[in-house]
């Protein structure tokens, strides 16, 4: 009789045995069949991307060459598209090179014959430098306050004034008769653009 409790005992304790280690083959199936399962999908997935992509490859290699006449057409909008910004950068250039020459002249030719005369005049880019006779050196700096005062130029310099003794001085100076003419040269610089008024 003693020997059955042992032999129960050792029946419950293979049993309990038994048992745990079916709880712990089921347990791990359960973690190991989702983790099968996910990577199947995965793999099917994989091998469908694969194949879309491989059909993506075809099509770009199939594509055609494009048309040779909307080639040339679109060389043409590219050529006329960079001669726009060639013309446009032009314009700006010419914009700001231009001078507005009559009001420029009105400006000048706002003086008294009978007081002074220009002998010269001359443009280089936007600087003009005149050459004259006056009866009087106030007749110069009067002259030189009224082209201060224009709109058109920028600054207005005397670069030199010296008295018309030679006979050819006297000459140029025209219908002005005076005991002692004047000799000037002005140097005018024009503003960015004449156009303001």
């Amino acid at each position: 009789m003693l020997d059955e409790p042992v032999l129960t005992e050792q029946k419950l304790t293979s049993n309990n045995s038994r048992l745990v280690l079916w709880l712990l083959v089921l347990s791990l199936s359960g973690f190991f069949v989702p983790l099968y399962l996910i990577s199947v999908t995965i793999e099917e997935r994989t091998l469908a991307m694969a194949t879309e992509e491989a059909d993506l490859q075809a099509t770009l290699i199939a594509t055609p060459a494009p048309d040779p006449q909307e080639e040339t057409l679109r060389s043409e909008f590219i050529d006329l598209q960079n001669l726009i910004n060639t013309l446009a950068n032009l314009n700006q250039t010419l914009d700001t090179a231009h001078i507005d020459w009559p009001y420029v002249m009105s400006a000048v030719g706002r003086y008294n014959p009978a007081q002074l005369n220009i002998n010269s005049l001359s443009q280089t880019e936007r600087v003009i430098t005149l050459t004259g006779q006056a009866t009087l050196e106030s007749v110069v700096l009067a002259y030189v306050e009224t082209l201060k005062e224009t709109g058109p130029f920028e600054t207005v310099l005397i670069e030199s004034i010296h008295l018309a003794s030679s006979a050819e001085d006297q000459e140029d100076a025209g219908d002005i008769h005076t005991q002692q003419p004047v000799g000037f040269t002005l140097v005018i610089e024009l503003k960015a653009s004449t156009d303001v008024r």
